[in-house]
């Protein structure tokens, strides 16, 4: 009889290891474990996740706001599973914009005749809640002496720049962001870029530029059009770390012509009193839709669900003039406002937001319309364009020699007598 007892006893344990095997299973697939097991789902191994991930500072203990798909996961079956009904969810409950911001990730899709059935290789992908350049240590390139031994600062210009662009960088230091140039108001420039992809030349080359220059700034992501956002965030971190003593900052991409005398100008009558201010082309709240189907900027269903139109006002980003004032709480808003991959919208209109109590000024004299602005510097009378795109090789050279002729009683007030003699 005992040995009879002791034989139920191990069968009714199999059966209960078996039925608690069956319901992990289930629970699994029915996407209910982080239900069940919250702590199991969210303990991740920061140490192990960094030692893997493709962009490791954004790995730390301090912002594990990183989901990591290890390459462990080796059979479609699950692979499917973590990344169509875990992650989503996941994304969905926190209601986090997230965005794949590694380049190198690849999804390579094989079909197999037999099964017709697809593979996904995930290995090193991740997605971020914040961005990259927020925490952490974020510079590949850092020159920090910039803004050093310029007093009374006047501007500090961010230019957005790509890591092979170096004639731009070179016409613009050339032109009208030459520091050397000015008299009684002074500036310094930045070129803000990542790393080139796969590309050692380019590095080097970047490498010597700075070497030469000293006024690259580079981040320790890949440069590409969906990073853009970190490259802006690494902006406002690096004048909040070393150029807080500068009045105003600007903000331009490689291809936009700025006429620096005017702008003078405008800065001594108008914006010497600004506090707390972005003047810019103003795309107000409810006015951009969101691109869904298709497009340069086409948006994902899970961001701004359901909304038709960006919530919030912010800048066309190709020319903002801002208040030094208000870069440093920008940057620390950025530790807290979920990611966004489009540029303007994010450090322009989410975390001016965020920090609240700034405002927005509609700045004139700005055009997109490379041909009307080389008619306008071309003519006799002063232009009224501030900034002006200029992608051409030699329009940039063009915009400059325009507004030095035109505005000669101003560029004789602001600039050093060596400016006449070219």
């Amino acid at each position: 009889m005992a040995v009879y007892s002791m034989h139920c006893l191990r069968r009714l344990l199999l059966y209960c290891v078996s039925v608690v095997a069956f319901l992990i299973v289930i629970f699994t697939s029915m996407n209910l474990l982080e239900d069940v097991f919250p702590k199991y789902v969210y303990s991740l191994d920061s140490k192990k996740v960094q030692s893997r991930a493709s962009y490791k500072h954004a790995m730390s203990e301090e912002t594990v706001k990183t989901l990591f798909i290890s390459n462990t996961l080796k059979t479609p079956t699950i692979n499917k599973i973590m990344h169509n009904t875990f992650l989503e969810r996941w994304t969905t409950n926190s209601n986090r914009w997230l965005e794949e911001i590694t380049t190198q990730r690849k999804e390579m899709f094989t079909t197999k005749a037999a099964t017709n059935m697809k593979t996904v290789d995930i290995n090193h992908e991740a997605r971020i809640a914040y961005p990259l350049t927020s925490f952490g240590s974020p510079y590949v390139l850092n020159n920090d002496k910039i803004c050093e031994g310029a007093n009374n600062l006047t501007y500090i210009v961010l230019v957005h720049t790509a890591t092979d662009h170096f004639y731009r960088r070179s016409v613009i230091r050339e032109t009208w962001a030459n520091k050397n140039i000015l008299t009684n108001q002074s500036l310094r420039v930045v070129f803000l870029l990542g790393r080139p992809q796969g590309n050692t030349k380019i590095q080097a080359a970047i490498e010597h530029e700075s070497y030469m220059h000293k006024d690259i700034v580079q981040g320790d992501f890949s440069d590409t059009y969906h990073n853009l956002t970190h490259k802006g965030v690494l902006g406002y971190r690096w004048i909040s770390e070393y150029c807080l003593q500068a009045k105003f900052v600007i903000k331009v991409d490689d291809d936009v012509f700025v006429n620096i005398f005017k702008l003078m100008l405008g800065t001594s009558i108008n914006y010497h009193a600004d506090k707390r201010k972005l003047r810019c082309y103003i795309r107000m709240n409810g006015t951009s839709p969101i691109q869904r189907k298709t497009g340069k900027w086409k948006v994902d269903d899970s961001e701004f669900k359901n909304m038709t139109y960006f919530p919030v006002t912010y800048c066309n980003g190709f020319f903002v003039f801002m208040t030094t004032d208000i870069i440093k709480e920008l940057y620390e808003a950025s530790k807290v406002t979920p990611f966004f991959w489009i540029d303007d919208v994010y450090i322009f209109g989410l975390l001016p937001a965020k920090v609240g109590s700034i405002r927005f000024e509609s700045m004139e004299g700005l055009t997109l319309s490379e041909e009307d602005s080389l008619k306008c510097f071309k003519m006799n009378k002063p232009c009224n364009y501030l900034a002006a795109t200029a992608v051409a090789k030699g329009n940039m050279e063009t915009l400059w020699y325009g507004s030095i002729k035109q505005y000669h009683s101003l560029a004789k007030a602001y600039a050093k007598p060596q400016l006449f003699s070219i």
